[in-house]
């Protein structure tokens, strides 16, 4: 579960950087080298760039990685419970906001558990970096998020028995 885990993360890591580099590093370096005072500095730039956005401790793709993990995660526990609010018939009026609390914090566990705990994802990271076909990562990134959202919508058609207009 581990290693799955790390995967959906690595793959989602590496949609990140992917998105970076080909919509937001490259237009903004395209156009820094026509400016001369940014033209001298663009080779520091780059690699200062690449330090904030790609870092594998701090880096701003890690932390939208994990905050797209989390929202999956979510996601999933969420419909989850609403199957077992509604399967069970549970009144949740006056006690939502646990359960809102609930999702979160298991959404939460689940990814610090599986992957930050003693920088586990490193280790797979390394592991995973050896895969020369990325366009395979990126759609299991791809295909892991929209599955979530499926799940959800599935789940909840077929549960609270929704039929639109």
């Amino acid at each position: 579960m581990i290693k799955i885990w790390n995967y959906f993360f690595y793959s989602t890591w590496q949609l990140h950087f992917a998105i970076g580099t080909y919509l937001i590093q490259e237009p903004i370096f395209r156009v820094a080298r026509h400016i001369p005072f940014m033209r001298k500095n663009l080779k520091k730039g780059r690699k200062e760039f690449h330090k904030v956005m790609h870092d594998l401790d701090t880096g701003m793709n890690l932390g939208l990685s994990f905050k797209a993990m989390l929202t999956s995660t979510m996601i999933v526990y969420t419909t989850v419970f609403l199957t077992l609010v509604i399967k069970l018939n549970i009144n949740v009026k006056e006690t939502l906001y646990y359960y809102c609390f609930l999702v979160i914090g298991l959404a939460y566990l689940t990814n610090e558990i599986l992957l930050y705990r003693a920088d586990v994802y490193k280790k797979y990271f390394v592991e995973f970096d050896k895969i020369q076909n990325k366009s395979i990562v990126y759609l299991s990134a791809v295909f892991f998020h929209l599955g979530a959202i499926v799940f959800c919508l599935l789940l909840i058609y077929f549960t609270t028995g929704f039929k639109p207009k």
